[in-house]
């Protein structure tokens, strides 16, 4: 680093630089008429001679002037060849020495040039004009989802980075350990903030170049800008020609001369031109496609740092992704979600100090996109409050998203092809695939109705939210519940009446349930259309025959209050866990030759309106009295049976105020129940005339101290736990006679 380096290390910066600058020349230091000259440089056209200082003094500029000077006579002597004299300062020079430099040159009539090394250095490139027109040019993928332009009004969060000893690693020390020569590459998913902390990062080498704290500026290369591009020196000259930069040719000797840190974003965004069309080892594919980033690490300066990012899904194993990218020896850092703290900051930074739902995506990428579509602001209006609505936004922004970097294809497509292979994910046990690259591309024949060629399935590889399975490096599986669950939820909204007959396509080998927030998805999109629509939709669910589309089906009702008049029997169905709750009549719903681990029922439950349970293998049934099982299962093996004495009957009949009551009954039905939210109606049911009379001012109590969220589906107002208050929730229904405050209120209304 220039600002700690030792003067000898420093001259042979300086030598360095003036050996490209004048790459005919043969320069070294010498000897010279008994005086030790820093360098000596002559071409066929110019004599040049150089001394290099660390010091900042007076005295030393004038001794080193004075060196030049009398080489510059002596050498007048000898023949007419124009001569050059450069004094090249560590730092910019003081006034004096500029000051004593000039009379001295003056006197003499010659030529001395008194220059900082970085100015020195700019005779090479331009570094301060490249700067400002990479500042002004589009980071990776930071985008306005609006306009779909490069955006840089979101603010910063730090700390998102960690090594594999789980070690925070801000921007500032990664910034500090490129400038110091460490070369580090940047795994995240899509949407965690790669490229917001890689623009971090440059900007604060850029501060480290210009207050002296390292000698190289850094480089900054959108991959994906280089698509089909081998050549490094092509890659370098379109990235020059990208920013508008015109001495092209200077970036290429800039980066050969060493005079760069180095930062490559997105080694999943190339494609190559070598890839043969007869060729089907995607690892082979990857291989070759990489190549410019190995010839990058390969010949990158020893003291000349190198960062480099990209998605984790890309590569099949990790020994893959150190080998294609020439990574073995570099430090591996990890870049998640936000934290809640960071949440938090996040916003605030952005300048949003507004209450926020506690469902809100903790995925950088689309609280970003909500930030700048201006929906933060609508939550307080109460515009999009739904968990369901922020994940259709999800969907259409990673699209559109892919859409621009592969141009040609459709965003509405792109989403069909990802909603599609969501739904064939859930032929698997947990709903998030076995996925290999025959079923990728019979997704993408049903989404785009064409074979894919080998660029389009490099394109697939780096799908957001899909990554491989640990288990095995050949097949690709969702990487997250939520995300495979609302897109197969998307796909069975939009495709469920395209099926003819019987014949059910790709979903009738589905084996998992939706999540809760799949659920609640499809109930969104159900609610959106008229009720005779939604009960279409329901009926053709259940149609399906299929347990699994079957027990959607009946969840989804139960969310939107569509009741189900015929009788269904759902067979051959096993989940984890099954909720029934208490305000819906399922007494039409046999469950047979089925396995659950655990089936719950709501405090509030009416035996009569409980599904039936036939020949069925439960672990643990929680929420029936003993005297009531064999009014449920029939020939079923139960291992343990749990009775609820705080059933809402139960809350009823005791001392408490109603007041009370109702704040008990309430609190249980929106932290205990399992599901993505409850209807307000759902409060009234078992309580009696006088109770009723306070779920309204319970609700709004409950809403004005922060427990609960509420939003409206279709007129239809929505209540949501708050996460941070389940421990005092839970304190609150075991002691109704305690002293929190809530309880002191209600008993005010």
């Amino acid at each position: 680093m220039m600002h700690d380096c030792t003067p000898e290390e420093f001259e042979s910066n300086v030598r360095r630089i003036a050996r490209y600058l004048w790459p005919s020349a043969h320069g070294e230091a010498r000897m010279i008429s008994g005086q030790e000259r820093d360098g000596y440089f002559e071409t066929e056209e110019c004599k040049y001679i150089i001394e290099a200082t660390c010091d900042r003094k007076k005295a030393k500029a004038e001794k080193d002037a004075n060196k030049i000077k009398q080489f510059i006579l002596d050498e007048k002597k000898k023949d007419d060849k124009p001569i050059v004299g450069y004094l090249v300062t560590k730092d910019d020079p003081t006034a004096e020495q500029v000051e004593i430099v000039r009379s001295i040159k003056n006197k003499a009539n010659i030529i001395i040039n008194i220059i900082s090394f970085s100015q020195f250095e700019a005779k090479i490139i331009d570094i301060e004009d490249y700067i400002r027109l990479r500042n002004a040019y589009k980071f990776g993928s930071i985008y306005d989802p609006a306009s779909g332009k490069y955006s840089d009004s979101l603010k910063y969060i730090d700390g998102t980075a960690r090594d594999i000893n789980d070690n925070i690693w801000p921007a500032e020390e990664i910034a500090r350990q490129i400038a110091q020569g460490e070369r580090i590459v940047l795994i995240g998913d899509y949407g965690a903030g790669k490229s917001m902390t890689l623009r971090e990062v440059f900007r604060t080498l850029v501060k480290l170049y210009r207050t002296r704290k390292t000698n190289k500026f850094p480089m900054y290369i959108n991959l994906r800008e280089h698509q089909k591009q081998d050549d490094i020196d092509e890659i370098l000259e379109r990235h020059a020609k990208k920013l508008g930069f015109k001495n092209k040719s200077s970036l290429v000797r800039a980066w050969n001369l060493g005079l760069c840190h180095l930062i490559l974003d997105g080694f999943d965004e190339m494609m190559s031109a070598g890839i043969n069309s007869r060729s089907t080892k995607m690892r082979d594919i990857r291989y070759r496609i990489t190549a410019p980033i190995r010839k990058f690490v390969e010949d990158n300066e020893i003291d000349s740092g190198i960062l480099i990012a990209g998605r984790q899904s890309y590569f099949d194993t990790d020994s893959e992704r150190k080998k294609s990218l020439g990574t073995d020896k570099f430090t591996e850092l990890f870049i998640g979600d936000f934290t809640q703290e960071q949440i938090e900051l996040y916003l605030q930074k952005n300048e949003f100090t507004i209450k926020v739902p506690d469902w809100i995506p903790s995925r950088p990428l689309l609280l970003g996109t909500l930030l700048v579509q201006g929906c933060i602001n609508s939550f307080t209006r109460q515009q999009i409050q739904d968990p369901a609505q922020g994940w259709n936004l999800l969907l259409d922004e990673i699209a559109n998203r892919e859409a621009k970097i592969e141009q040609g294809l459709d965003p509405v497509a792109i989403r069909n092809f990802l909603e599609t292979l969501a739904a064939i994910a859930r032929n698997t046990d947990d709903g998030l695939g076995a996925l290999d690259n025959d079923t990728i591309v019979k997704a993408f024949k049903i989404a785009f109705d064409y074979t894919p060629d080998e660029d389009t399935l490099v394109l697939l590889l780096r799908l957001p939210g899909i990554g491989y399975d640990s288990n095995d490096t050949r097949i690709k599986k969702f990487i997250d519940r939520d995300f495979a669950s609302v897109c197969a939820a998307s796909y069975l909204f939009k495709n469920i009446d395209e099926f003819k007959g019987d014949e059910w396509g790709i979903i009738s080998d589905t084996a998992s349930s939706l999540s809760d927030l799949g659920i609640s998805f499809l109930a969104l999109r159900c609610s959106e259309k008229t009720e005779k629509y939604s009960e279409k939709i329901i009926k053709r669910l259940l149609d399906t025959g299929n347990p699994y589309i079957q027990n959607d089906a009946i969840s989804v009702a139960t969310s939107i209050d569509i009741h189900l008049e015929e009788d269904i029997n759902i067979d051959g169905f096993s989940i984890d866990s099954l909720y029934i709750a208490g305000d819906y009549d399922l007494h039409n719903i046999t469950y047979t030759n089925s396995i659950f681990n655990s089936i719950q029922f709501a405090d509030d439950i009416d035996i009569k309106m409980a599904p039936t349970f036939e020949n069925c293998y439960i672990v643990n049934v929680i929420g029936v009295e003993g005297n009531k099982k064999e009014d449920i299962f029939k020939s079923c093996d139960i291992d343990f049976l749990k009775s609820r004495l705080t059933t809402t009957n139960a809350i009823m009949s005791t001392t408490l105020a109603t007041q009370i009551k109702v704040l008990i009954s309430i609190l249980k039905k929106i932290y205990i129940q399992k599901g993505s939210g409850r209807l307000e109606s759902a409060f009234y049911r078992g309580l009696d005339t006088n109770a009723k009379k306070y779920v309204e001012d319970i609700l709004r109590l409950l809403c004005s101290e922060g427990l609960t969220s509420i939003y409206n589906r279709k007129g239809n107002n929505i209540y949501l736990p708050i996460k941070k208050h389940f421990s005092r929730v839970g304190k609150i229904i075991s002691d109704p006679n305690g002293d929190d405050c809530i309880i002191k209120k209600a008993l005010e209304l």
